[in-house]
């Protein structure tokens, strides 16, 4: 018999290094469920952007095009990129330095927000992300809102930038 239930939907919300992702995993693995790292569908569009050429300050219409035509799909846990894992090349520094310019763009967060509740549909999923419970998933069955002191979040970030980037030379002050 067909399960007639609609699939959980659980949104991770909080600042950056709040530990969304850490705690959005292990929830997952207990769960049994899919993950979607939403950060990670943005940097997508950046590196897709970059490798077609487009900048983030080129016409919304060609950088929207772009978006569209990106295929999410969850496999084996994970989500993929037009088939591909292309978890390594969206850690890379020049993704990390474009991704917020294309995530401002209301053009960019409109389709990745279709995108986001497309794959909720198909799944029972957690969500981490900025304003996944308030604005992609305001009905999501289970909401779940992280804060850490700022102090925190700054050594974790300071730490995830010094194991991404060993080469580059970090201040903590400066992210703090």
């Amino acid at each position: 018999m067909p399960n007639l239930r609609p699939p959980l939907i659980i949104a991770l919300d909080g600042p950056a290094a709040s530990g969304k992702s850490t705690v959005a995993i292990r929830i997952a693995e207990k769960m049994d469920i899919f993950y979607i790292n939403t950060g990670y569908m943005y940097r997508a569009v950046a590196l897709r952007c970059m490798q077609k050429g487009v900048s983030h300050d080129a016409d919304i219409a060609k950088i929207k095009e772009v978006v569209e035509n990106i295929k999410f799909e969850i496999k084996e846990k994970r989500i993929m990129v037009d088939g591909q894992d292309i978890s390594k090349e969206v850690a890379s520094v020049e993704v990390e330095n474009k991704v917020s310019y294309f995530a401002s763009l209301k053009a960019v967060r409109e389709v990745l927000i279709k995108k986001q509740r497309q794959l909720a549909n198909e799944h029972s999923v957690i969500l981490d992300g900025r304003d996944i419970g308030t604005v992609v998933f305001p009905k999501a069955q289970i909401k779940i809102f992280l804060s850490a002191t700022p102090q925190t979040r700054a050594k974790r970030r300071y730490e995830e930038l010094k194991q991404k980037f060993p080469d580059k030379t970090l201040n903590y002050e400066e992210i703090r």
